[in-house]
């Protein structure tokens, strides 16, 4: 080799700085001798840096040997980015802001493939992981790079039901059939055919068919359609759960006492996700048979509207009348309105109310038409109607009752509206609730608002017309006060578990017209007023009621709380009708400090709390609760 000499970069804006890397690279120096294969490494080694669109080098003979002339056409100075697909997902600001290192400068085609690898992440973070950014297909002479996308289409959503063992075919070879329709699982799919194909977007589809509580397993996989390139098949291979049951027990509640139930349920009546339920449960306090029917999502309603329907019948010990250690209610035997203290005393039975009745209601959450977005609000609204019937041990119809001990006349209350043996009660709910908890199961932030009033009206001479209304608030503020969990001690790279809250609660009512007796509102009891019974205060026309509740883990699935609850009648219980509470010396007000422990269930948190009426040790009670009191 006589001379080594680089042509092509003449008039471009980085020619010295491409020349000096042009000669860095090739290994040829004047003075040496070289063969085809060394001429070939050097053309791989500057095709290599990336700098190059054409590199050549052509050796002539000359008097002093062998002349190579390294031809090089340089990459255009980088000006712009566009991509060839129209309407796609990548938006322009991010393409500018990958690429705008790069823009003014000389291309090199290296860190292209990098910036490709940037707007493919950009891609994956939001979950379109079947999309692909490929190119350069063109790059002009002015510095215009154009790329190609396929963002991954979906040509259909195929489902398919498998057996125990996960076979979508029997052992003859024929499809496993299911039970659900097939519309009941693809409407709660929003990656539809055509749509792109989000990884996110599945999870949240397979999320919310398990919420269901139908489908045992769910599983997905793609298939590449042949056909259509850049399009997949979505295959959800489902295996049901079993959701019929038939169950029963032994319990205890404040309204029944203890109780027996046998229950029998259909969760996927007719593969619609209907769900029906009928029950008989038979108690110390009364006796209950009753039948719902409910529609999660009334087909076919972008809203995701429910619709329940429940039909009843049931005889109850009311606890205003019966409830906590102060002197009963009883029936007066004679139909007739008192007229002595003798007649007063020929009492008998505790009051008892047989109820027989049914309400439709609809539920809509504020989605906007959208049935996959969380809905802060949701509203419902209802009609009911209830036969009330007074009646004694015997079944036989009542009017008045009195205080076991009345000495008075004045003692004496009409158990009913209208000082009627029956009455019958039609209704309109109206309600509404916002729910901004940061979780259903273990909230520790958030806000949570009820609102809710049912107006009665007159359907008859023994039919009162009435406005029932409530409202509560609870605010959950997350703390961190305790830490006795070793999720509370993360070591490096673990996860932090440590859910604590402090809980403010607030909710108050009251009603407006021809409230009924049996209809006024009690305090206490499992989900009020913790130390006292159900009915143990209260009982008024107007109530108000607060809490404090402080919540912590405590081990694994146990948790602690700490509270304080409070409730008044607001001197109300005057205004009820006959005034049972005022009678039986059911204090208007009360306070509850407590303590509990909770266990984390399948069925939902279960509590075990123990709670004074005020601070009185000597006067404390159990309580046994399913859910949180908020």
């Amino acid at each position: 080799i006589s001379e080594v000499f680089v042509t092509g970069l003449e008039g471009h804006p980085d020619q010295e700085r491409l020349q000096g890397l042009t000669y860095e690279t090739i290994k040829l120096r004047a003075g040496q001798t070289t063969t085809r294969q060394a001429l070939e490494a050097d053309l791989t080694e500057l095709y290599a840096t990336g700098w190059f669109s054409d590199v050549r080098i052509t050796p002539s003979d000359s008097p002093l040997g062998v002349r190579l002339e390294v031809a090089v056409v340089p990459n255009p100075v980088l000006e712009e980015v566009v991509i060839e697909n129209e309407a796609v997902l990548l938006p322009a600001s991010e393409i500018e802001k990958v690429f705008a290192p790069d823009y003014g400068n000389t291309l090199n085609l290296n860190q292209l493939d990098q910036r490709l690898k940037e707007l493919q992440d950009w891609y994956n973070a939001q979950g379109y992981v079947l999309a692909r950014v490929t190119g350069p297909i063109r790059i002009s002479p002015a510095g215009l790079v154009s790329l190609v996308v396929q963002e991954g289409i979906i040509n259909e959503v195929l489902i398919e039901f498998t057996n125990a063992e996960g076979d979508s075919v029997d052992p003859e070879g024929n499809p496993v059939k299911g039970k659900t329709r097939d519309w009941v699982i693809s409407r709660e799919v929003s990656s539809l055919s055509g749509s792109l194909f989000n990884r996110q977007l599945i999870e949240e589809d397979i999320r919310r068919l398990y919420q269901t509580g139908l489908y045992k397993d769910i599983t997905m996989s793609v298939k590449p359609v042949i056909e259509l390139p850049g399009s997949v098949d979505v295959i959800l291979k489902i295996e049901e759960s079993q959701t019929g049951s038939l169950s029963g027990g032994i319990a205890y509640s404040a309204a029944q006492g203890i109780y027996g139930q046998v229950q029998f349920g259909e969760e996927n009546l007719f593969g619609k996700a209907w769900k029906a339920d009928a029950k008989v449960s038979y108690g110390q306090y009364g006796s209950q048979f009753d039948i719902s029917f409910i529609d999660p999502w009334i087909k076919g309603d972008p809203f995701r509207t429910s619709m329940r329907m429940n039909a009843y019948y049931s005889r109850n010990y009311p606890a205003i009348f019966r409830a906590g250690p102060h002197t009963k209610i009883k029936l007066i035997d004679n139909t007739d309105e008192p007229q002595s203290t003798a007649e007063i005393s020929e009492t008998s039975s505790s009051v008892m109310l047989s109820r027989t009745g049914g309400d439709i209601s609809f539920s809509r959450p504020l989605n906007g038409g959208n049935p996959f977005q969380k809905a802060a609000w949701t509203l419902t609204t209802g009609i009911n109607f209830q036969l009330i019937d007074v009646l004694d041990s015997d079944l036989d119809s009542k009017r008045y009752g009195a205080k076991e001990d009345a000495a008075s006349i004045d003692q004496v209350l009409c158990v009913a509206y209208n000082c009627s043996s029956s009455n019958t009660l039609t209704g309109v709910r109206l309600g509404a609730a916002y729910n901004s908890l940061d979780s259903n199961t273990r909230p520790t932030q958030g806000d949570y608002v009820s609102l809710a009033t049912s107006q009665y009206i007159s359907v008859g001479e023994n039919s009162p017309t009435y406005n029932k209304f409530s409202a509560s608030y609870a605010h959950f503020i997350p703390v961190r006060l305790l830490n006795f969990t070793s999720g509370c001690n993360p070591k490096e790279g673990e996860k932090e578990d440590c859910p604590q809250t402090i809980v403010l609660s607030l909710s108050a009512g009251g009603a407006l017209g021809e409230l009924p007796p049996y209809d006024a509102f009690c305090l206490g009891g499992v989900n009020s007023v913790r130390g006292y019974e159900s009915c143990g205060i209260g009982g008024g026309k107007y109530f108000s009621e607060a809490t404090v509740e402080y919540r912590f883990p405590i081990w694994n699935i146990l948790s602690g709380e700490v509270f304080f609850d409070a409730g008044t009648s607001l001197g109300s219980q005057s205004d009820v009708s006959g005034n049972p509470a005022g009678i039986r010396n059911i204090p208007e007000s009360g306070y509850s400090p407590g303590i509990g422990v909770i266990v984390a269930t399948p069925l939902g948190p279960l509590r075990l709390e123990l709670a004074t009426e005020e601070f009185d040790i000597e006067k404390y009670r159990f309580n046994f609760g399913v859910g949180f009191k908020f």
